[in-house]
């Protein structure tokens, strides 16, 4: 009868552990893959974001090309009516010289 409880006691232990190591398997598994889905889509937004941001860089770009090559002089004020920005037009129109030159 020993015997036996004891070989009844060897097969619980036994599953017991299969079945911790299939749960900890288990979740090895889906963490891994929320780690490869996550660094996937972190891939994907880094290259959408890079996109995007030279995208705007471009059009930001022509915009200055238009605004400072305008016929006509252009000027940009706050809301106090304070001059942040002119265009090339406005400075030679007033003699005036960019902090570049």
């Amino acid at each position: 009868m020993r015997l036996h409880v004891k070989m009844n006691i060897a097969k619980t232990l036994l599953m017991i552990i299969a079945l911790i190591l299939v749960y900890v398997a288990a979740n090895v598994i889906v963490q891994g893959i929320v780690i490869v889905v996550f660094a996937a889509l972190t891939m994907f937004m880094v290259s959408y974001l890079s996109k995007k941001l030279d995208e705007k860089t471009i059009a930001e770009e022509r915009y200055r090309l238009v605004y400072d090559n305008m016929p006509m002089a252009v000027n940009i004020m706050d809301r106090n009516y304070q001059l942040t920005h002119c265009n090339n037009e406005t400075l030679r129109m007033f003699g005036m010289k960019t902090s570049e030159e």
